[in-house]
């Protein structure tokens, strides 16, 4: 398997004997779903945001793979919990919402996608890094 610097993103392929999509990062080839649905393109989202997480390191990639095993909370659990806070917090005397209510709808709508079923505790400036991109 040739190696490729570390400005390489690893691509969203076909896995020509199953028909799923697949993504190579490191060794390890990553079967997706069926190639082109909407949860491939969501697993693939989430794999190259813990790879941009991990420093684009295969050694570090591995060791947030196996971390993801581990039972805990993940971020959509705190992003859940958030969002009950925000409820309470951000409105106005009247009890309606703010306009700060859409907003961190619209961010953490990306971070969903990108990292809902992650650790939390695994979660750090190189993961909001690879949300902002």
């Amino acid at each position: 398997m040739p190696r490729f610097s570390k400005d390489h993103v690893p691509k969203y392929r076909l896995h020509k004997q199953s028909g799923q999509a697949i993504a190579t990062i490191g060794d390890r080839d990553h079967l997706l779903g069926k190639r082109n649905s909407p949860g491939s393109r969501q697993k693939y989202n989430q794999l190259i945001a813990r790879w941009f997480s991990a420093g684009r390191s295969d050694a570090g990639f591995v060791a947030i793979e196996r971390a993801i095993g581990n039972s805990g909370r993940t971020v959509d659990d705190v992003i859940a919990a958030f969002g009950l806070h925000a409820q309470r917090h951000y409105c106005h005397s009247d009890g309606l919402p703010t306009s700060e209510i859409g907003n961190f709808r619209d961010v953490l709508c990306v971070l969903r996608k990108l990292y809902d079923s992650s650790q939390a505790d695994l979660f750090g400036p190189l993961c909001l890094e690879a949300c902002q991109t």
